[in-house]
């Protein structure tokens, strides 16, 4: 069960971001736990585009976000037959939240849209050329 506001329909079927969040957490040791967010990041014929954006544990390094973003795609096509528009990877802290600590899944939907997300990684369908520090501090 979810928000009906928050539902992705992807080629027919209804996706709630939960199910996907739950499923993302537990894909890689190197994601912080509350800190995942699966939006439709753009919307087509055919229905959302879903993005994904996680926070990583502060001791993540460079060479772990490829293999943290294959996980993470994996994990969303195995088990929600999901094809990812994209992920984003972003330090600690970085995910908004409100004062009581809910995410605030509109707001990441909205910077990923306009491109102002302050990703450490970001894989994409069309994108896939982001700089990455050598550790997410």
């Amino acid at each position: 069960t979810g928000r009906i506001k928050d539902l992705l329909i992807v080629r027919g079927l209804k996706h709630f971001p939960l199910d996907i969040v739950r499923d993302v957490q537990r894909s890689h040791r190197d994601l912080r736990p509350g800190t995942v967010v699966a939006v439709a990041v753009s919307t087509s014929p055919r229905g959302d585009h879903v993005g994904g954006v996680a926070g990583l544990h502060g001791g993540a390094v460079r060479d772990n976000l490829d293999q943290i973003t294959a996980s993470i795609r994996r994990v969303v096509a195995d088990g929600h037959g999901i094809q990812l528009h994209g992920v984003a990877l972003v330090a600690p802290g970085t995910v908004p939240k409100t004062p009581s600590g809910k995410l605030r899944r509109f707001l990441c939907r909205d910077a990923w849209r306009a491109g102002t997300l302050d990703s450490c990684a970001v894989w994409s369908e069309t994108r896939s050329d982001v700089p990455r520090p050598e550790r997410v501090h």
